[in-house]
């Protein structure tokens, strides 16, 4: 996405989420309810269209480096397990087999990382009845192991052709076309409401603008897992608010964000809007979670939501 796609395609979350507070203003105009579904389908194809390109030359997405750095992060905590069990047990041949640190585990190919994640996982399950009293049980092995079977699925993701690609940035052109046309008719509506609803006015002016003030690049990756076994959940409904829309009392407030998780629990957002935000994650037969996070300028933001799952599912 060029930069300036990238802000408009920011601006244009903004001024969704604007449009649809002030809904109900707005509609008593017969033209801007089509306009108005039709600017939002745009930006839902656009948002589809992104995901879908976001792969990697390698044809890998981009939620793969975040399933490598959880299973880095978990390896890592077994390798120094079993190193305090061989170390103090004077098991020289096991500490010997296991020694690597977290920089040369980093440093490792894909493949190299995973068959070294893989040992990791074999050496554990071998040893570890003696290893239950540093912490290395069943559970541990079971997380291990779930970790690295889900970067496996995210490695062989096929490598998107580039005739597809060609023609998947064409229908990505089109769509910004179709959507700056879209808001320009939408801005001839609000323009009406400029001295009758001052506050309407001001907020669509004022997310129009924000794309030009403090939206750069930003990508916001979560991964959506359940706490038992840490495997992804697929079809997770996310929604992701302002703070400030969140916590205000208006019951019409709508989400900047409305999406649902893909099959390994990824859930990837090209562009964002800089500010805080408030998480919620609902799914039928499990513990809601509510969390906050921050996306600043320029950083990538991740987080992962654990979900619980409840003994007795509830309506």
């Amino acid at each position: 996405m060029s930069s300036s796609n990238e802000s408009f395609y920011s601006m244009l979350l903004r001024v969704i989420a604007v449009l649809t507070n002030f809904n109900g203003v707005l509609s008593s105009i017969n033209t801007f309810t089509p306009e108005f579904n039709a600017l939002q389908s745009y930006a839902t194809k656009i948002g589809a269209l992104e995901e879908l390109i976001g792969y990697d030359s390698s044809g890998n997405s981009k939620m793969k480096q975040t399933i490598r750095e959880k299973l880095h992060l978990l390896a890592m905590d077994t390798v120094r397990r079993i190193i305090a069990y061989a170390q103090t047990n004077n098991q020289l041949v096991l500490k010997n087999e296991i020694n690597i640190n977290s920089t040369e585990m980093n440093r490792l190919a894909d493949t190299k990382f995973k068959i070294t994640c893989q040992g990791v996982y074999d050496k554990a399950q071998v040893n570890l009845g003696v290893l239950a009293s540093f912490g290395v049980n069943t559970t541990t092995q079971a997380l291990l192991l779930a970790e690295i079977n889900n970067y496996n699925n995210y490695m062989v993701k096929p490598q998107i052709a580039q005739g597809d690609m060609k023609s998947l940035r064409q229908q990505q052109a089109d769509l910004y076309a179709l959507a700056k046309k879209s808001l320009k008719n939408i801005s001839a509506i609000v323009d009406i409401f400029q001295t009758s609803n001052k506050i309407l006015y001001s907020h669509f002016i004022s997310a129009k603008k924000m794309a030009r003030h403090s939206n750069k690049s930003f990508d916001v990756i979560c991964l959506v897992v359940n706490d038992a076994d840490s495997t992804g959940l697929e079809k997770v409904p996310i929604l992701i608010y302002r703070e400030e829309d969140y916590l205000s009392d208006d019951p019409s407030v709508k989400p900047v964000i409305d999406r649902k998780t893909a099959a390994k629990g990824g859930l990837y957002i090209k562009t964002i809007a800089a500010g805080t935000y408030i998480v919620v994650a609902k799914m039928f037969g499990y513990k809601d979670v509510v969390m906050k996070i921050f996306v600043n300028s320029g950083k990538k933001t991740k987080f992962y939501i654990r979900m619980v799952k409840l003994d007795r599912p509830t309506t």
